[in-house]
């Protein structure tokens, strides 16, 4: 019934790729996917992807493989846990056929963390990877063809701050110093992070108290999954500390009085924007 509906799907919106084969066979009948179906048979999830149901597999060809470095795919070929997870990270829980994926798209993958879809006319890529092949249409899902492998993160927003202590060693400060660190290891958050930079901008002007600091803290935290593709013009985004971000897109991206100087990095728990002004609320 799933096959027969997306096929009607693809059908009324102009996509032509329709097979009876799962995902596996589907993959295995066509070389350029030769490098994923044997990680697949190595990571053992054959079984998985030939099982009826309603998967997407956004699926790397051997070029996106071999664009790894090899150090990088000879570790993932030694830990099969490692490949299980990267793998994973590739297979969404539902068919999603690309005329209804949305700009800034955001969908949990079965490794248990998030991709981000970004849309510009009928051009799409995930995490900034391209597909180059859409609405490959199989009895148990949908397939898209990526132009690079997909790592997923390994660290939480946390981390990622104390790992770039060079870029952020100011605010992993004032995150210990208002005991915020926990916020940031768990939950579902997108973080608006000013650099270094930005604290020297305005270090005479940040309170003294612990409790008017954490306020500070806490209006760069926005709850849920923003990525710079969903952000509209006027956006009004509500923050931990009881009060709205503006986004103004009228001159690149702005969240409040910060311009976005690097967007979208991943986290386990959520999503990084590197902005260059600390916003008061």
């Amino acid at each position: 019934m799933l096959f027969k509906i997306l096929c009607l799907v693809a059908a009324f919106h102009g996509a032509f790729s329709a097979d009876s084969r799962n995902i596996v066979q589907y993959l295995a009948a066509n070389p350029e996917y030769s490098t994923l179906v044997g990680l697949v048979k190595d990571a053992g999830l054959v079984a998985s992807l030939s099982a009826p149901g309603s998967l997407t597999v956004l699926a790397p060809t051997n070029d996106a493989f071999k664009a790894l470095p090899a150090s990088t795919l000879s570790a993932l070929q030694k830990d099969k846990n490692q490949l299980k997870t990267v793998l994973l990270y590739h297979v969404i829980n539902k068919a999603l056929i690309s005329f209804l994926i949305t700009d800034g798209e955001v969908e949990t993958t079965l490794a248990n963390q998030n991709v981000t879809f970004s849309k510009t006319g009928t051009a799409l890529k995930v995490n900034n990877a391209p597909i180059s092949n859409s609405d490959l249409i199989v009895s148990n899902g949908v397939i898209h063809t990526l132009d690079a492998v997909l790592i997923p993160s390994t660290e939480n927003i946390l981390q990622y701050i104390v790992k770039h202590d060079d870029m952020f060693s100011d605010l992993f400060a004032a995150l210990v110093v208002t005991n915020l660190e926990s916020v940031l290891e768990g939950g579902q958050f997108t973080v608006f992070a000013p650099t270094d930079d930005a604290f020297k901008k305005i270090s005479s002007a940040l309170p003294p108290d612990a409790a008017s600091l954490a306020s500070v803290l806490k209006y760069h935290v926005v709850p849920g999954l923003h990525p710079a593709a969903s952000l509209k013009d006027g956006d009004m985004l509500n923050t931990l500390a009881g009060k709205a971000l503006k986004v103004d897109l009228s001159n690149g991206v702005k969240i409040g009085s910060g311009k976005v100087i690097s967007a979208d990095i991943m986290a386990i728990n959520g999503i990084i924007h590197v902005i260059d002004t600390v916003q008061v609320p």
